[in-house]
C-alpha cells in the first residue's frame, strides 16, 4: 500500500473531468438548441451547413426579388390596360367620323379629343415607372461615344458623338456635357483628353461659346447650316444656333498652331441611335440565376398611331386599321409581360420550395434532437454524481494504513 501517490483517486478525477466536460456540452447544446456551437463539435457538418445557410437566405432575398419583379410587372400591366382602353376609345372616334353624317366641324372637334387621347398616351408612356426606371418607353437612352485615331502628320482626330436632342439647348447641354467629359478624363482616351483640353467650351441659352487656350488659334468648319457666326467676345468666339441639328450635321473644330497643330475635335449628332434597355432579375442565390425583361415601347410613335388624323372621311377610314394595329401590339406586349409574370410565380414556388428544403436539411445537421440531449445530460450528470461520492471514497482510503501504525 502506498500513500505516496493515491492512484484510485487520481483515475476517479480523470473520470469525473470527461464527465463534467461532457455535461457541459449537454447543457451548451440544450441552451442554444444546436448540435453544432462550435467547429470542434462536428467539423464537416459545420462547413456543410454554413454553406447551406448562405444558399437560403440567398433563395429568400431571391424571393423578395421576384416578388419586387412581380409588382413591377403588374405597374406595366395596368397602365397599359389604360392606354389600350385610350385606344378603344380613339377606335371609337374614328368609327364615327367615318359616317358621314358628321360635318367637317364636328370632324375637327372629334380630332380634338383624339390629340388628347394620343398625348395622354404619351405621358403615361413616358412616365410610368417602378422605382425610377421607365416602364413603357422601351427604357431607351440616346447613344454617345467617343472616338480618337490618328490625323497625320502627328496629330489626333476626336470625333465625338452627341445625342442630337429634341431643343436647341437640349443639344447645347448634351454636346457640352460629354465635351466636358472628354476633357475630364471620363470618356475617351489620353489623346482625347490631351486634345480636348485644348479648348473651352460654355453655352447660354441658343449659343455656344469657343475658345482655344493653347496654340495659335483655331478654325472652325461643319457640315450643319444652323450654325451661324455671332461675333468675338472676351477670347471667346460666339456662334447661334437657330434650328434643331439634323442627323447628319456636325461641326469641326481645329487647333491651328502649336506642337500638334491640326489636332482637330468633331462633333456628330446622332438624334434615332438608341439602345433598348430592360431589367435583369437575380431569381436564385447562385450567380447567372437570372431572367431578362425586355420593356415595352408603347409610345404614340411605337405603335403607329402618332400621325392618326380623323378630321376627313378618307383620313379616319384609313385611321382604322393603324388603330387596330395599334391595339394589337399593346395586347401584345400585356400578354408578353403576363408571360413574364406566370413565368415569375412559378420561380418563386420553386425557390420557396427550395429553401424550405435546405432549412430542412440544415437542420437535420445543425439543430440538436433535444430529447437526446436530455438524455445524455441525465446521465452525465449520475455520472458526475456517482465520480464524486467515488471521488471520497478515493481520498478516505489510504487513512486505513493508519491502523498499521497502532
Amino acid at each position: 500500500m502506498i500513500i505516496s501517490h493515491n492512484l484510485t483517486a487520481l483515475n476517479t478525477m480523470s473520470n469525473l473531468k470527461r464527465k463534467d466536460i461532457a455535461v457541459s456540452k449537454s447543457l451548451g447544446k440544450l441552451s442554444s438548441g444546436l448540435r453544432i456551437n462550435g467547429a470542434s463539435d462536428d467539423a464537416a457538418g459545420l462547413a456543410i451547413s454554413e454553406k447551406m445557410r448562405g444558399q437560403i437566405r440567398g433563395l429568400n432575398q431571391a424571393s423578395k426579388n421576384i416578388q419586387d419583379g412581380i409588382s413591377l410587372i403588374q405597374t406595366a400591366d395596368g397602365a397599359m390596360q389604360e392606354i389600350q382602353s385610350m385606344l378603344q376609345r380613339m377606335n371609337e372616334l374614328a368609327v364615327q367620323a367615318s359616317n358621314s353624317t358628321y360635318t367637317d366641324s364636328n370632324r375637327v372637334n372629334i380630332q380634338s379629343e383624339v390629340e388628347q387621347l394620343k398625348e395622354e398616351i404619351d405621358e403615361i408612356a413616358g412616365n410610368t415607372e417602378f422605382n425610377g426606371i421607365k416602364l413603357l418607353n422601351g427604357n431607351t437612352e440616346k447613344t454617345s461615344a467617343v472616338v480618337s485615331v490618328d490625323n497625320p502628320p502627328n496629330n489626333k482626330l476626336v470625333t465625338i458623338t452627341s445625342p442630337a436632342g429634341t431643343s436647341v439647348s437640349e443639344i447645347l447641354n448634351n454636346l457640352l456635357t460629354l465635351f466636358n467629359e472628354v476633357k475630364g478624363g471620363q470618356l475617351g482616351d489620353s489623346d482625347s483628353k490631351r486634345v480636348s483640353s485644348k479648348f473651352t467650351l460654355s453655352i447660354n441659352n441658343d449659343e455656344l461659346s469657343i475658345r482655344c487656350d493653347t496654340g495659335d488659334g483655331f478654325g472652325l468648319s461643319g457640315g450643319s447650316p444652323n450654325l451661324f457666326y455671332q461675333g468675338y467676345t472676351g477670347g471667346s468666339y460666339i456662334y447661334k444656333f437657330t434650328e434643331f441639328i439634323n442627323e447628319n450635321d456636325f461641326i469641326y473644330i481645329s487647333d491651328i498652331g502649336g506642337t500638334y497643330g491640326g489636332d482637330t475635335l468633331k462633333f456628330n449628332f446622332s438624334s434615332i441611335s438608341e439602345d433598348q434597355k430592360g431589367v435583369t432579375l437575380q431569381i436564385g442565390a447562385n450567380s447567372g440565376e437570372t431572367l431578362d425583361i425586355n420593356l415595352p415601347n408603347v409610345t404614340s410613335t411605337a405603335i403607329g398611331i402618332s400621325s392618326i388624323d380623323v378630321s376627313t372621311i378618307s383620313n379616319a377610314e384609313s385611321s382604322l386599321s393603324s388603330i387596330s394595329g395599334a391595339i394589337d401590339k399593346v395586347s401584345a406586349e400585356r400578354a408578353r409581360m403576363g408571360a413574364y409574370q406566370n413565368r415569375l410565380e412559378h420561380s418563386q414556388n420553386n425557390v420557396l420550395n427550395y429553401a424550405e428544403n435546405l432549412t430542412t436539411a440544415e437542420s437535420r445537421i445543425r439543430d440538436a434532437d433535444m430529447a437526446k440531449e436530455i438524455m445524455e445530460l441525465t446521465k452525465n450528470q449520475i455520472f458526475t454524481q456517482a465520480g464524486q461520492a467515488m471521488f471520497l471514497q478515493a481520498n478516505t482510503q489510504p487513512q486505513t494504513i493508519l491502523q498499521l501504525l497502532k
